[in-house]
């Protein structure tokens, strides 16, 4: 009796059902964020250049990106000026280019699966190649899809819904983040003796806590930051002058935040949407 052949199981095309099923899919998250349904400058939103054919009118983000770019700085600009009062400003403006970088819109988008909904020639789910035509790369089309997805908000929903829309999936990404990693400080100790002068207290003083495996190729130093007996914070790195550096922005950042409002109103939360 002759064998058959097991037949290989077939592989999922996830580009294909998407393409089939686009109109369930994108109803579905506009309803999952609980937007209008048939706005169709969401659908634009979600909708790059390079789908159009030759003669074809369809509307795409271009314009819509620049717009949500404008419309998220705003936004992103009040939060930081209403909640780090305290910061330079230097250190706000690195907080928002982190917010607007297109590593920070590009995992968001993802998050959200957006990329799987942006109409484009290129399969934005295939990793093997990144760049598409002209430079473009698949995070530019993704990143600028996100920034057309809050113009579109802005346009249809209004600036109230808009500013919940930055706040719930931009702003929020802030929290449980080193600050002191994304704000390059300058001169972070002179920053932080100032602050402790305003306050009354004792100017800031570094200290090696402990160090280990000083000969070896891997040593540890952890240095702490006081203002007299009261440790602000502490750090511990191969280099001792990274340690006491990063210590001292780590002090900083955390007075600075010690003391930080959270604005209970913001200024797109009084904002009427019926003028928009």
């Amino acid at each position: 009796m002759q064998e058959r052949k097991q037949q290989s199981p077939r592989k999922f095309d996830f580009k294909q059902f998407i393409n089939t099923n686009y109109e369930k899919e994108l109803s579905a998250f506009v309803h999952r964020l609980g937007f209008s349904p048939d706005n169709a400058l969401l659908r634009q939103a979600l909708t790059h250049k390079s789908f159009q054919g030759e003669g074809d009118t369809v509307e795409h983000n271009g314009k819509l990106a620049v717009l949500g770019f404008n419309v998220a700085s705003q936004i992103i600009s009040s939060f930081l000026f209403l909640s780090y009062i305290n910061f330079p400003s230097y250190a706000m403006r690195n907080l928002q280019e982190y917010l607007l970088s297109q590593k920070t819109l590009v995992n968001v988008a993802k998050s959200l699966s957006i990329p799987e909904l942006i109409q484009t020639k290129f399969d934005l789910q295939d990793s093997s190649e990144e760049i598409t035509e002209n430079g473009l790369t698949k995070d530019d089309i993704i990143a600028d899809s996100f920034l057309a997805l809050i113009g579109a908000v802005h346009l249809h929903e209004g600036a109230r819904q808009a500013g919940s829309f930055v706040r719930d999936f931009l702003i929020v990404q802030l929290y449980g983040q080193e600050l002191e990693s994304i704000i390059k400080f300058k001169n972070p100790e002179i920053s932080l003796a100032g602050l402790l002068q305003q306050q009354r207290k004792e100017k800031p003083e570094a200290r090696l806590i402990s160090s280990s495996s000083r000969h070896t190729e891997t040593p540890v130093y952890v240095v702490g930051i006081f203002s007299a007996e009261t440790l602000l914070a502490q750090v511990a790195s191969p280099i001792l002058e990274k340690a006491k550096y990063e210590a001292y922005c780590s002090a900083l950042t955390n007075l600075l935040k010690s003391n930080m409002p959270q604005p209970s109103e913001l200024p797109y939360d009084k904002t009427s949407d019926s003028n928009c």
